[in-house]
């Protein structure tokens, strides 16, 4: 009887394999895009959670919705939870390609009480992107605040910015075109990983303020994680600038293709392309990557009970004689 007692328990666990996995702490926001797919077609939107309006209309705004959303599979063959739909944000079709496309920067205002609480962190973001079109061209999910001038009075509400920003002249090689983040829309202000943010990735930053006693704030990006557990080490981070005063602070999230900008404005950067799907915001590492463990094959299983039975059969011919 051992072996078949110890043959339940085997296939019991394995069920257990394919539940999936969701501890969380506070989830504030979700965005998974679970609108009909089209052009032009996520302003006016109102899915997700942790907002407190739709997507505004205008020229600004007319991402489009693609069918489908993006996977993703990490080095131990966890899957991250995903549904709906992805945005995307195309600044090549706006405008005239070749010299003055507008960005598409879709942007939605957050249900401030969900940040009310918090102070110094940390606070989680994720979120699965692909930057298709203008490599150099910036490519961002910002996170805005409620007051135009940032800790060093800086005239910005966007403080920081995950993706990447532009060169800051032309012909100037201090831009970067790999995923990574930013301080106060300055593209330099900022630290950047060794993944192209042309290679669909999973991007999972954490900010933490008021590090170390003083002002100064603190993020890390991590490119394509471990699911479920923060990794010992981050793919890019830095502690060198005070992009916020309070996590409270925090009222809007902004997704943004940056548009062409010919030589006479100072960059002569081509337009840009962006596709962004499911959003989370979170105040643990667990909240904003959630995962399932895939079912365990009905190969994988027969293997287990032929093991068994055959170590079962074993013993009976040896308790017989």
């Amino acid at each position: 009887m051992k072996p078949l007692r110890s043959l339940s328990r085997c296939i019991a666990a394995a069920a257990v394999l394919s539940f999936p996995i969701a501890a969380r702490a506070t989830l504030l926001v979700y965005e998974d895009f679970n609108y009909t797919a089209g052009s032009n077609a996520l302003p006016g939107k109102n899915g997700g959670i942790g907002y407190s309006a739709a997507y505004p209309t205008g020229t600004s705004n007319n991402a489009d919705v693609l069918a489908g959303s993006f996977n993703y599979t990490d080095a131990d063959g966890k899957q991250l939870v995903t549904s709906g739909n992805r945005a995307f944000m195309d600044s090549t079709t706006v405008g005239n390609p070749d010299g003055t496309a507008v960005s598409i920067a879709p942007n939605r205002n957050l249900n401030t009480a969900n940040f009310s609480s918090l102070t110094d962190g940390p606070l989680f973001v994720s979120f699965m992107g692909q930057q298709t079109a203008g490599d150099l061209r910036d490519v961002t999910v910002a996170l805005f605040v409620s007051t135009p001038n940032d800790p060093n009075g800086i005239n910005t509400q966007e403080r920081l910015s995950i993706g990447h920003g532009n060169p800051s002249a032309a012909g100037a090689n201090d831009g970067n075109a790999n995923w990574g983040a930013y301080a106060d829309a300055v593209g330099q202000n900022g630290a950047y990983s060794n993944v192209p943010a042309t290679t669909l990735s999973l991007i999972v930053v954490r900010i933490d303020l008021n590090i170390g006693g003083g002002t100064l704030d603190s993020f890390k990006v991590y490119v394509n994680p471990t699911l479920g557990a923060e990794p010992a080490v981050a793919d890019a981070s830095s502690s060198a600038y005070n992009f916020l005063t309070s996590l409270s602070e925090i009222n809007r999230v902004r997704m943004r293709a940056g548009g062409s900008s010919n030589s006479t404005s100072g960059l002569n950067l081509g337009a840009s392309q962006l596709a962004v799907d499911e959003i989370r915001i979170g105040t643990t590492y667990a909240d904003v990557t959630p995962f399932t463990v895939p079912e365990p094959t009905s190969s994988l299983l027969f293997g287990i009970g032929a093991t068994y039975f055959a170590l079962g059969r074993r013993r009976t011919q040896r308790a017989g004689g």
